[in-house]
Parts: C-alpha cells; sequence; structure tokens
C-alpha cells in the first residue's frame, strides 16, 4: 500500500480549486446587462426613440387644402377690398364721379362712393334713379340692384352732393372684375368698371351749335342760348324740367333760351306747338312745351325746351314753331 504525502495531496486541492474559478468567471461572460429606464444607453446600444424632426406637425399648411377659408394661403378666398377710382359718368341729368368702391366680405356689402352733381332744373332725389344703378359681378350671375342710397333728400338743382350706394353681393364676389352699371339694358348706360385705372364708358352730353332765333311774323320769338344733344329724356317745363331715364333708341336736343315777343298786334302770344324734323324725315313734338301767355315787350329767360331725336342720327335738323295767329317760324341745328 503506498501512501501519498501531504504536500502533493495539498498542490492538487489547490489546482482543483483553481479550474472551477475560472469556469465560473467564464459563465459571467455570457450575461447581457439591461439599463435601468431613464438611465443612459449603453455605448454599444442603438436609441430608437423619435427624434425632435421627426414629430408630425399639428397646423395646416399654407397649401394645405383642408384650410379655412380666409387663411393665408388658402384658395380662393377674398379679404376686404377698397379700391380709389376717378371714373366720371352720366345718367339722367346726374354726373357722377366715382371715387371709392369698397367689399366687406363678412357682410357681402359693396360701397361705392361718388359726388354726383344735378344738372338739371329741378331738385331731385337719388331715389328717382335708385333702380337704374346696377352693380354687375361679371361672373355670369344677375345684375344686382342697389338696395339704398344716402342722401335720401333731394340734391339741388345745380348743385353737388357727396352720395354712397349699397349693393348685398354673393359669397364669392370681387371687385378684381365687377362694374358699375347706370341704367337699366332699355335705357342709355354707363359702364364704370371697379378697378383702380380702368376707363368707364357711355354716351355723355354734346354741345352743339346755338341755331339761330325762331321769331314768328306776330313778333314772338325764343332766342336760343344753349345747345346740347342729351343722353337721356326730360319731364315737366321751364323753370322745373327734371331729367329722366330714357330709351336707349332716343336721345333729345335740349334748347335753353329766352321766350319773349316784341310789339303784339293782339293782347298776347305764345307758343301753340313746337316739333323737329329728323333727317331721316320722322318728326318728334316738344316734350316740354312752354304755356305761358306772353303780353308785349314781355320776356322769359332760362325756358328748357326738349325736342326728341334718334339716337346716333347725325345730319341737320329743322326746328318749327307756331304761335296762337299761326304764324310758323323755322330754324336749323346741326348734329355731328
Amino acid at each position: 500500500m503506498t501512501v501519498k504525502s501531504p504536500t502533493i495531496l495539498l498542490l492538487a486541492g489547490v489546482t482543483l480549486t483553481s479550474l472551477l474559478l475560472a469556469g465560473c468567471g467564464g459563465a459571467k461572460k455570457n450575461v447581457s446587462v439591461t439599463s435601468p429606464v431613464g438611465s443612459p444607453t449603453p455605448p454599444n446600444v442603438t436609441s430608437t426613440a423619435p427624434s425632435s424632426t421627426e414629430a408630425p406637425s399639428t397646423e395646416a399648411s399654407s397649401t394645405d387644402p383642408g384650410a379655412p377659408s380666409g387663411s393665408v394661403g388658402s384658395s380662393g378666398s377674398v379679404g376686404p377690398q377698397t379700391v380709389v377710382l376717378g371714373s366720371q359718368a352720366w345718367l339722367a341729368g346726374f354726373q357722377f364721379q366715382i371715387k371709392t368702391a369698397a367689399y366687406d366680405p363678412d357682410t357681402q356689402i359693396v360701397t361705392v362712393g361718388a359726388l354726383v352733381s344735378n344738372t338739371a332744373e329741378a331738385d331731385t332725389p337719388l331715389s328717382a334713379i335708385l333702380p337704374e344703378v346696377l352693380l354687375d359681378p361679371k361672373d355670369g350671375s344677375a345684375l344686382l340692384a342697389a338696395r339704398s342710397v344716402a342722401p335720401s333728400t333731394s340734391i339741388i338743382g345745380g348743385t353737388t352732393a357727396t352720395a354712397s350706394f349699397v349693393f348685398r353681393s354673393a359669397e364669392g364676389f370681387s371687385l378684381d372684375k365687377a362694374q358699375l352699371v347706370l341704367g337699366t339694358p332699355a335705357h342709355h348706360q354707363w359702364l364704370v368698371p371697379l378697378q383702380a385705372g380702368a376707363t368707364a364708358s357711355g354716351e355723355k352730353p354734346v354741345r352743339l351749335r346755338v341755331p339761330a332765333t325762331l321769331r314768328t311774323a306776330s313778333n314772338l320769338y325764343y332766342v336760343m342760348t344753349s345747345a346740347q344733344l342729351l343722353p337721356w329724356s326730360c319731364a315737366s317745363t321751364a323753370p322745373r324740367t327734371a331729367y329722366i331715364p330714357g330709351a336707349k333708341s332716343i336721345s333729345v336736343i335740349a334748347l335753353n333760351g329766352t321766350l319773349g315777343a316784341g310789339e303784339l298786334s293782339v293782347h298776347a302770344s305764345g307758343v301753340t306747338s313746337m316739333y323737329i324734323k329728323a333727317p331721316d324725315g320722322t318728326t318728334a313734338a316738344v316734350t316740354t312745351l312752354p304755356l305761358v301767355p306772353v303780353l308785349s315787350n314781355q320776356s322769359y329767360p332760362n325756358e328748357l325746351l326738349c325736342l326728341p331725336v334718334p339716337s346716333h342720327l347725325p345730319g341737320v335738323y329743322t326746328i318749327t314753331i307756331t304761335d296762337y295767329e299761326h304764324h310758323v317760324a323755322t330754324s336749323k341745328i346741326t348734329v355731328p
């Protein structure tokens, strides 16, 4: 029987212990480590948190078709508009200086501002021509009638007033293409674009050469001091002659002058009839015949006489008057 020495046994135990420790250390190398929430990410672990540049936007972009109407960049939206204008136009004896046009999309109200001069003898309110004041949106829709006008009082003959006309538009209206229309389609019209720098179009009064005095054999006379071709008609008699809208096929030769008489062989005289003959042979009677009798050496100044004539018919016209004693006098006037 062989007996091993204590020294040999001790060395064997040390060797066995070392091998066991080495085996435990190798197992530890295969254990993964998980960082707690909120701790720094280990160097060899890739972060998957979204970056700040990848966060989704909660605002609509300027080209977003779902952006609300009227927002910046929204398609087709129209904000408040105001346009400074400088057009001139005419309607039934009123001269218009169109100054401004404004549109409020919230109320859909369109307001046109103007200086309006009444060139007639009679004091006339703008309400008398309100049915003739229209707004054309120029989008294929119907003409819009004016809803109201200021001032509501009459404009004294020969004076000027500041006026405004109010219209109610439809959705989508814009001053960029609209125009003011003075006169219904059946009457003489003026078209006034509501864009800065645009030019209005229509017929304005034309001054004519004053014809020679009409004087009858009984010494009744009418001395004319002015003559105009007007794109409207007349109503009533001097000194309260008013202008009214007229059919576009008819114009008026308006004569202003003094009706009087020299020494008469009878107590009084006057005009019983007055008419005008056009170059095409048609005739028309005066619409404002003065009915007052004239005594010897008496006169009435500023007698406005309106004679209807065909529109756009140039040439020489013949004016004829007849007095109480059936004496006749004629004079001629040329329309260019």
